[in-house]
């Protein structure tokens, strides 16, 4: 078997999901689920597959893995509707559909997909849908307009308590204003819920980064790690995780092996619900192995 960079692997995973090659795209995404248990991309692809597949109970068991690391994420937020509309819970249906319309306001399939669902649950279908305070606040995150965030995430959490998303949009906006003690404090209270909140770990680091002291981001960096493993090569001045090249983290090619069942709830015990399971060890940062080991591939 020759090596593959991760990112790589998951592409050709993603591939086999749009050639609908379900069974080898579960397959595929469980070996690298269990080399990389909380890996995201891999939980992504699994997710893809599963929605696919139209198996929907496991979709949606899935889909609110990542959505406890990323909030926003689009197909989680897709899927979780499409899964609550097939168990005839529409309020739930039309909940996600808008958190999949906040992150993408402009999009006119998710507009009438709303509007279809609305009809559907009260007879009735609207003639728009209006902006809510959740895209004012994502809307106003891309603009850079921090200060009109960090008040309009104040407000949703007044409201709205339980949305991590505007609290994630607190801790981001107040660590653009400066107010570094509010995103510390509201990160750390997000992690008290969902420890491996991918925004609210990268905001600790960024912070904890500046101290003096040596090592005090070492949990956030972990988790983060456990997420990514390209994590363990992004240095301080790497402006961002997709900057770490593709082959700083190889993998073995086992996509010529075959394709046998995968039992889902027991992947995700392994992965998640194991309080003995023992912690995955990633090399630290070493450029040069990394390099001699690119170059002599290409050789081969």
């Amino acid at each position: 078997m020759v090596d593959i960079s991760l990112r790589a692997y998951q592409r050709k995973i993603e591939n086999w999901i749009e050639e609908n090659d379900i069974e080898k795209a579960i397959f595929q995404s469980s070996l690298l689920i269990k080399q990389f248990p909380k890996n995201i991309q891999s939980w992504q692809c699994l997710s893809k597959a599963l929605l696919q597949k139209q198996e929907f109970e496991l979709a949606e068991r899935v889909f609110d893995i990542i959505l406890n690391i990323e909030v926003d994420d689009f197909v989680s937020h897709i899927g979780k509707s499409i899964a609550a509309e097939n168990r005839a819970l529409l309020e739930d249906a039309i909940a996600h559909m808008f958190r999949a319309f906040e992150i993408q306001p402009t999009n006119e399939g998710l507009q009438n997909e709303i509007k279809r669902l609305i009809k559907k649950k009260d007879g009735i279908e609207p003639n728009k849908i209006h902006l809510t305070r959740g895209t004012l606040i994502k809307m106003y995150l891309r603009g850079e307009l921090y200060e009109q965030a960090l008040s309009e995430a104040c407000i949703g959490i007044q409201e709205h308590p339980d949305r991590i998303d505007f609290q994630i949009a607190l801790a981001e906006s107040s660590l653009k204003t400066g107010d570094y003690m509010k995103a510390i404090d509201t990160c750390i209270a997000i992690l008290n819920k969902l420890p491996y909140c991918r925004r609210a770990n990268e905001i600790m680091v960024e912070l904890l980064n500046q101290s003096i002291e040596e090592n005090i981001a070492e949990i956030y960096v972990k988790r983060l790690t456990e997420l990514d493993p390209y994590y363990a090569y992004k240095l301080k001045d790497t402006p961002s995780i997709l900057d770490v090249p593709d082959i700083a983290v190889m993998v073995k090619d086992c996509s010529d092996e075959l394709t046998e069942p995968v039992e889902i709830p027991q992947l995700i015990a392994m992965a998640w619900e194991n309080e003995k399971q023992e912690p995955v060890n990633y090399a630290p940062a070493d450029w040069e192995s990394v390099i001699a080991k690119a170059v002599m591939s290409s050789q081969m």
